[in-house]
């Protein structure tokens, strides 16, 4: 059976912007007023599902699924246990010790006798410091 995108909204309750993103590249027939049909089955499933491959079943199975999640959840753990052994320092505190850092920096360069253009340049090339870190 051939549906349009407006048939498909009706039909899943979705959004037609939606129906539209999920069907991306799915081969599709001209329909009436420059429509595009496509196959019920095919739309469904990668409305539902997600891609579908050449022979018309989902991209990824239940099982792979629960491997992918797995193995997220342990790169998590593994995140999470080099936190606690302090083997890793969040973000949030790197951030935190590098304002201080440059706050006591830019008082000291403020407070020197040095040209304000040179204290400016020097105060850039610091400001410039976390955009050139890799996170």
């Amino acid at each position: 059976m051939r549906v349009s995108i407006n048939q498909l909204s009706e039909l899943t309750g979705k959004d037609r912007r939606t129906i539209k993103m999920r069907l991306g590249d799915l081969p599709h027939e001209p329909g009436p007023k420059q429509s595009y049909l496509y196959d019920s089955r095919s739309a469904l499933q990668r409305i539902y599902c997600g891609e579908t491959t050449e022979d018309g079943t989902g991209g990824v199975t239940l099982e792979q699924a629960r491997i992918k999640l797995t193995l997220k959840q342990a790169t998590n753990v593994d995140v999470d246990t080099e936190i606690k052994r302090k083997q890793r320092i969040p973000i949030e505190v790197v951030n935190e010790v590098y304002d201080q850092v440059f706050q006591a920096q830019s008082a000291i360069l403020k407070a020197s006798k040095l040209p304000t253009e040179t204290v400016n340049e020097i105060l850039a090339q610091m400001r410039a410091m976390p955009s050139k870190l890799k996170w």
